[in-house]
């Protein structure tokens, strides 16, 4: 509740300061600049704590499979495939993040590839 007041009182001053038209004055053209610039870099950083609790809440589906796995001892219903394209992918995105310094792809696809490696050994086993 509080992260959503948070997001959409930011989203609002964003929207407000990325639409007003740029004043004509130097001084004012560059407190507006670095007003947006400010602005952007409090969005991105509030947005990429929002995407971290997205990426691991995506990424504990693992977690209900390997549970469902365990409880039946039976891997018939999981598609083995599947979770290793999602192992590569996931691998893929947290090298691609590395490579761009971008801490929430790294940590959110370091935890998808841990469970879904996880969920692949479950599944082999079983």
């Amino acid at each position: 509740f509080f992260l959503k007041i948070r997001l959409d009182q930011i989203f609002k001053e964003y929207a407000e300061v990325l639409f007003h038209s740029i004043p004509k004055n130097r001084l004012t053209h560059n407190k507006v600049l670095m007003g947006r610039i400010q602005s952007k870099k409090k969005f991105i950083s509030c947005y990429g704590k929002y995407m971290s609790l997205v990426g691991i809440a995506g990424q504990s589906t693992f977690l209900f499979q390997i549970a469902k796995i365990l409880e039946t001892h039976s891997a018939r219903d999981v598609s083995f495939t599947g979770v290793l394209v999602a192992f590569l992918s996931m691998l893929s995105w947290a090298f691609y993040g590395y490579l761009n310094e971008d801490k929430v792809l790294i940590w959110v696809n370091i935890l998808g590839v841990t469970l879904s490696g996880i969920c692949l050994v479950v599944i082999l086993l079983h």
